[in-house]
């Protein structure tokens, strides 16, 4: 009669050659040291980087950097509102410490703030824009309504699956080219910060 075994016992079976590798685990380390840096220099406009930075030792380094960088790379996006400035300083402060080389770093922030404001302001002309397109629509589909039913109806943009399709589809288009830009700046960072 066959053994019937546990899905625990099954799995030791598989795993029982696996080794950890002890170098990658503490690259890993390294990496995630290098994340919790961005966020100490969030919260910290004071915290020296570069002296952090040198407090690993040249092994350690290249998984430290890796980290503050992958999470620099994650911050630099759309913003969703102006609140999205409050991370360009530490995003440059970064920058500048993992490539003190580059002259390019330097005005990155003011770069990155003016990207920001523009995107963020055409975003709110389009939209205004869009609401002005489709109010006549929306008063002739109020008119039908109120036909139909008998009774003065009164419709905002937000209730009409149309208008949110519409928008949806122009914020779309703006998204798109404005990431466009957002991709191109990131992958000249990543050339940068990979010629080092």
């Amino acid at each position: 009669m066959a053994l019937i075994k546990s899905a625990l016992e099954l799995a030791l079976e598989k795993t029982k050659d696996i080794q950890g590798d002890k170098t990658s685990l503490l690259a890993r380390s390294y990496k995630e040291e290098g994340m919790k840096l961005f966020h100490q220099l969030s919260e910290n406009a004071d915290l020296d980087i570069e002296k952090r930075l040198q407090e690993f030792s040249e092994e350690q380094l290249t998984s430290v950097r890796e980290g503050l960088f992958t999470v620099v790379m994650n911050r630099i996006q759309l913003p969703s509102s102006e609140l999205a400035t409050a991370d360009l300083l530490p995003i440059e402060r970064a920058l500048s410490a993992l490539m003190p080389k580059k002259k390019e770093i330097k005005g990155i922030k003011s770069q990155l703030e003016e990207f920001y404001t523009r995107y963020l302001e055409d975003r709110d002309q389009l939209h205004q824009a869009i609401m002005e397109q489709y109010a006549p629509i929306l008063r002739q589909k109020e008119q039908q309504l109120g036909a139909q039913t008998g009774q003065r109806v009164r419709l905002t943009p937000e209730q009409d699956p149309e208008f949110q399709g519409f928008v949806k589809k122009n914020v779309e288009r703006l998204d798109s080219q404005y990431n466009d830009g957002i991709n191109a700046l990131k992958e000249q960072l990543e050339q940068m910060f990979s010629s080092l």
